[in-house]
């Protein structure tokens, strides 16, 4: 407190130091400064700062402890050579360390090899789906959106329906909607009146592993446009080639 500081020093917060204060002040320090010399630090008198001050001969070697946070570029702790570097992360999955707390409460006992009863150590793990999906997207995107892994997609494909008021374009969008749905891939059919460029931004947007088109120009090329979320590419098969890509596609990706 600025008073308390006052009061030992007199001087304001922020020119306090540990040169000549009272016997009775006990001096600590964070291990950040050990080893340290020629150091500078508050003069105990306002608008003053002592400069070159050592440990040991200007005042008595202090404590040190673990006190302040640490931030990128601080040297190590114990050998003051190496360099600390930080980097981001996220917590996908803990451990927990119950000990027999609720063993107790629950009565849960086992006999030991000499026969002895003794009550259980617990413990317990646990894995956070939102964080792991916050992880996926983290590691898994470009500036159009996410691109999801095949082996934790929410759908496997995207199928997607182009001028779906002429007959044939939507007869045969469900047909295929069906098909994949009865060989049991889990397929996310944009039946909407929108654009395709809408459409297509969306798909790019929810990163789906494989985007199928059908569409008048499809259709007239001989099938579906397939589309793979990791690549640029798109190209028109007929329906039995677009099975067999699909499932070379999930063979090596899952």
């Amino acid at each position: 407190a600025p008073e308390v500081v006052k009061k030992l020093t007199g001087a304001q917060v922020g020119y306090a130091g540990p040169v000549n204060l009272p016997a009775s002040v006990k001096v600590v320090a964070d291990l950040s400064i050990q080893g340290r010399s020629n150091f500078e630090c508050g003069g105990n008198e306002t608008d003053y700062h002592l400069i070159n001050v050592n440990f040991g001969r200007d005042f008595p070697t202090p404590e040190f402890h673990d006190f302040r946070s640490v931030k990128s570029g601080d040297s190590c702790a114990q050998c003051q050579k190496g360099s600390l570097s930080l980097q981001n992360g996220i917590e996908v999955g803990h451990i927990f360390q119950l000990g027999t707390r609720y063993s107790e409460c629950m009565g849960l006992y086992y006999t030991d090899e000499q026969g002895k009863r003794q009550i259980i150590e617990m413990g317990c793990y646990g894995i956070g789906m939102s964080r792991v999906i916050a992880a996926t997207v983290e590691q898994s995107h470009d500036d159009r959106g996410i691109i999801w892994p095949s082996g934790i997609a929410p759908f496997q494909a995207h199928l997607i329906g182009l001028n779906l008021d002429q007959k044939a374009v939507k007869k045969q969008a469900e047909k295929l909607y069906e098909k994949l749905k009865k060989k049991g891939i889990e397929v996310l059919f944009d039946d909407r009146d929108l654009s395709p460029g809408k459409k297509f931004a969306d798909a790019d947007l929810l990163g789906i592993p494989m985007r199928l088109t059908i569409s008048p120009r499809s259709l007239e090329q001989g099938g579906v446009e397939l589309k793979l979320r990791n690549s640029n590419a798109a190209t028109v098969l007929s329906e039995k080639d677009l099975w067999t890509s699909m499932t070379n596609f999930t063979a090596s990706n899952t």
